[in-house]
């Protein structure tokens, strides 16, 4: 999931990252939550999954060359703020002296579109 606020300040950076289990997972965690058992199995999955997710996201966008943080957000746990945006377009972007994509001969269609 991804949530944009548009109104930013040290804590909120404008754009936030997170995952959600199914909703089915959710709410077995959230009632083991409830009854205080931390220790029950959907509970502990539910944040090994989520802790997981986390650190994949931060991984990929870390890697596309975005700057993330974990969210200082107490209303928005487990969640990522995306602190800055890399000072390019991303990385697989065509370049300048890169080919073309081959214009296809008349009257036939591309791989996947309908022939008008």
């Amino acid at each position: 999931m991804v949530t944009v606020d548009p109104l930013t300040d040290a804590i909120a950076t404008g754009v936030g990252v997170g995952w959600e289990t199914s909703p089915r997972l959710a709410d077995c965690a959230r009632h083991a939550a409830m009854r205080g058992q931390t220790q029950e199995p959907a509970f502990t999955h539910s944040i090994a999954v989520l802790d997981a997710m986390l650190a994949a996201i931060t991984a990929i966008l870390t890697s596309a060359g975005f700057t993330v943080r974990e969210s200082l957000n107490d209303y928005a746990p487990f969640t990522l703020d995306v602190v800055d945006a890399p000072p390019t377009g991303p990385s697989w972007e065509r370049r300048e002296g890169e080919l073309a994509w081959p214009a296809l001969p008349s009257g036939e269609a591309a791989v996947g579109t309908a022939q008008t």
